[in-house]
């Protein structure tokens, strides 16, 4: 449902649907869910992974989060290639679950991806301090009526359409100068922005 998504910004992102709270939220998009699927449950990776699969119930739809790499991506550098491997083979231990369980049919779907690089060149970086922003970070700028600009620029979905909000991206792998660390680097509107994997 995700062409009645109703989204603002008032210092964070409030992204709704109908009768939903802050879908930016994890409680919320549990929330949401809890009401549109009948009999679902929700675990946590290392949860259903320490649980007796006898002692867990069953449900129609069983969803299950992990966030491993959110927790190591924006500070860890390099540490987080170390965590792919222990991740995947966990990710492999949930399906196996799954399927012991009688789980007829399981989708995988992460979030948009990452290039984890030793470092950003200040050649790519672009200034964009002077721009009236509700929010500047690495990846994107956001606001309202923000002037002209040759990085890539457009409305956001689900913004009101008399007063709509604008998102500027920077170009390529480059990012817009903010403070903070950069060897976590969405890019701008790139693959692996853009495409989140889903397998069924």
């Amino acid at each position: 449902e995700g062409e009645r998504r109703e989204v603002d910004h008032d210092g964070e992102w409030r992204i709704k649907i109908e009768g939903s709270g802050n879908l930016k939220k994890k409680d919320a998009r549990k929330a949401w869910l809890a009401q549109r699927l009948d009999d679902v449950r929700f675990y946590d990776l290392d949860e259903l992974l320490n649980t007796p699969t006898e002692k867990i119930p069953e449900a129609t739809f069983t969803v299950v989060f992990d966030t491993t790499l959110d927790a190591v991506g924006e500070t860890a550098s390099t540490i987080a290639w170390n965590t792919f491997s222990g991740l995947l083979r966990s990710v492999q231990r949930g399906i196996h679950r799954l399927l012991e369980m009688g789980v007829e049919q399981i989708h995988v779907v992460t979030d948009h991806g990452f290039l984890l690089l030793e470092e950003v060149g200040e050649h790519e970086k672009v200034s964009v301090g002077k721009v009236p922003a509700l929010a500047r970070k690495s990846r994107y700028v956001v606001g309202r009526h923000l002037g002209h600009t040759d990085q890539l620029s457009f409305r956001v979905p689900g913004s009101d359409e008399s007063n709509p909000l604008e998102a500027w991206f920077p170009r390529g792998v480059g990012c817009f100068r903010t403070p903070g660390p950069y060897n976590y680097v969405h890019g701008g509107l790139s693959l692996q922005e853009l495409v989140v994997p889903h397998l069924t």
